[in-house]
Order: structure tokens, then sequence, then C-alpha cells
């Protein structure tokens, strides 16, 4: 029995719309592929614009090496000293202004926050002058767990030449490794700072 015109029409129409969903479909399934692996092989078209961290990202992590300063007592302060832990560094002078009082503030505020993890995070102030430090007296007794470190010329050059000429007034936070991962300005929050900690210590295996 010989179909009518009418009909030959209407199954040409029923293929036609059943290799379009077939096409539609594939698209679907595969050009999601199609372009991540486009990205991947090209990735100079597209790079992300925001970043979920509260700090400037150092990349790649700058490692302090080769470090020879003292802390208060005296001792040798090397290294190794930043190793197995996290660190938040403060970078400054030895008079403390209300900037220096704020930052230190903030790290101080941030590592009690820590509640179980606290032990896992120190606090360094750097003094990057040889001056009589007895203007960070106050902060001393403010601060009872900040560790004081310094140095002359020489012994700071390797690690000032690693944080960049405008270090000062800054934190930077070091990885149980000793690379510097992380830099905060005066303007950082401390609900930033402590949003960014906490995801570091959540995902990190040493330290």
């Amino acid at each position: 029995m010989e179909m009518t015109a009418e009909a030959q029409q209407q199954l040409a129409q029923r293929r036609l719309r059943g290799r379009l969903t077939l096409v539609v479909l594939v698209l679907v399934f595969a050009l999601p592929l199609v372009v991540a692996s486009w990205i991947f092989y090209n990735p100079q078209v597209w790079t992300p614009s925001h970043y979920t961290n509260h700090g400037q990202l150092i990349d790649p992590p700058r490692p302090v090496e080769s470090l020879s300063l003292l802390d208060d007592a005296g001792q040798p302060f090397d290294e190794n000293r930043l190793r197995q832990h996290w660190t938040l560094m403060y970078v400054g002078r030895s008079e403390c202004d209300l900037s220096c009082e704020a930052a230190l503030f903030k790290t101080r505020q941030l590592r009690l926050a820590l509640g179980r993890d606290i032990d896992r995070l120190e606090r360094l102030y750097l003094r990057t002058d040889s001056q009589d430090a007895d203007g960070l007296s106050g902060m001393r007794e403010k601060h009872p767990r900040l560790t004081f470190v310094g140095g002359d010329e020489s012994a700071l050059a390797p690690l000032m030449n690693l944080l960049g000429s405008d270090a000062h007034d800054h934190v930077y936070l070091l990885d149980p490794l000793g690379n510097i991962v992380l830099r905060y300005g005066p303007e950082a929050s401390s609900k930033g700072m402590l949003k960014d900690v906490k995801k570091l210590l959540r995902n990190s295996r040493i330290g």
C-alpha cells in the first residue's frame, strides 16, 4: 500500500526531528569536553580574574633559605625555625606605630580564633633596622607569644630581597616548609586573613 504524500511528508518531518534531537544530545554531552580540552591546550586565552584568598598570592611561593638572624634572647634564628608550623610574619622597625599595633592585634586575634589549631601557627616580628629596640618593649608585654628577630643589613638582605622593597608594615604567611605564600597589606581585614589561614590549615597535610 502506497503512502500518501501527506504521510510521506509527516514521516520525513519525524525523521528530521529525530536527527535534530540526536545532534542536540551529542552537542550537550560533547561540547563541554571540547571546550575544556581547548582551554587546557590554550591556557593563554582564559585566566581566572578572581581568587578565593583574601591576601596577595605569592606565585610561585618564595622559599626562605640561608637565614641568619638573632631572636630577642640572642639565639640564632635560621630557616629551620620556620619549619613544621605555619608562620605569620610582620615586617616592622624598632618603633611600633599605630599601623604596627593594629597589624599585631590582627595576628594575635587570628591565632586565638584558631581554637584547637592554635599551636599550628606561630607569630614573628621581623625588625629591619639595627637601632635600639627599646621601643618594642610594650609590644613584648602585650604579645608574649610573639617572637622578635632581627640582624644587621647583610643578615637581613637575603630575606628582604624575597619580600620586596615595600615589605614594611605588611604581614606575610609562610608555610611549614618555609615558603612565603601570601602577603597582607595594612588594609587587610582580620576576618579575611582568618578565612585564608583556616582554609590552608584544613587542607594541609604538614604543619
